[in-house]
């Protein structure tokens, strides 16, 4: 009788070895720290920023992959709607995934539904976009200029603390703007820059009329990624909705 347990106890453990379960990896979102509002009209206003989360107890110990997970950085995906009905709708979709007990699919959703990564103009942007340095960052993204004001120019900055300007901190990457998946710029009142189109890849148009303005909704959140190159998220952390009008 005892041998046959062994022999029951020696299967069952190979079987369960073999059977494929899932590991769960924890990791902790950015914070929001400026969130612009779809109806924001004041062009000191039309930027989003967040901290990154790199030092908190369950990213830094995936700093150096020792695990079998890496902790990779921070990733930023956007997505243009020409009304705030879809909007809302989908960021209440997001809000109620970020409560359920799957951390990673607030994320998954928003890459699924043609959410986009956030380029810029020299190419070759990563992703994550921020790529993680062990060190918690303020970031700044503001898609749209203002002519003769460098305080409002289009950039992604990056400091030790919070940036409210395009004049303050660094480029996070030199000589470089945010641009659309497809490296078309955001600046869409300006002439000779193209007009998002309901067929591009990161639009939701509920219309085929052109809208007066765009919304550009983004997302962020913490990415992390094991040896077999599955990636896992944290929950997703709403930046805001930046409006682009096109009316005169």
């Amino acid at each position: 009788m005892q041998k046959k347990l062994a022999v029951f106890f020696v299967i069952l453990s190979v079987l369960l070895a073999g059977c494929g379960l899932d590991t769960f990896y924890y990791l902790d979102a950015p914070s929001s720290v400026y969130s612009c509002q779809a109806d924001q009209s004041d062009e000191a206003g039309l930027y989003v920023s967040f901290l990154t989360s790199e030092q908190t107890q369950n990213n830094s110990i995936y700093i150096s992959g020792t695990a079998g997970f890496s902790f990779l950085g921070t990733a930023v995906y956007y997505c243009i709607y020409d009304n705030t009905s879809a909007l809302s709708s989908f960021t209440t979709t997001i809000n109620s995934l970020n409560s359920s007990s799957s951390y990673s699919s607030a994320a998954e959703r928003i890459i699924s539904s043609g959410y986009r990564p956030l380029n810029i103009t020299t190419g070759g942007a990563p992703n994550p976009l921020v790529v993680q340095q062990g060190t918690n960052r303020n970031l700044y993204i503001r898609l749209t200029s203002l002519e003769s004001q460098d305080a409002f120019q289009s950039a992604i900055r990056v400091g030790t603390s919070s940036i409210s300007q395009s004049t303050e901190g660094a480029d996070l990457f030199s000589g470089a703007e945010p641009c659309r998946s497809n490296e078309k710029l955001f600046d869409f009142s300006k002439t000779g820059v193209d007009l998002p189109l309901a067929s591009d890849d990161d639009t939701r148009f509920s219309s085929t009329e052109t809208p007066n303005t765009y919304y550009v909704d983004l997302y962020a959140f913490s990415v992390g990624q094991d040896t077999t190159f599955a990636r896992s998220y944290s929950n997703a952390v709403h930046l805001g909705t930046i409006p682009i009008s096109i009316s005169d």
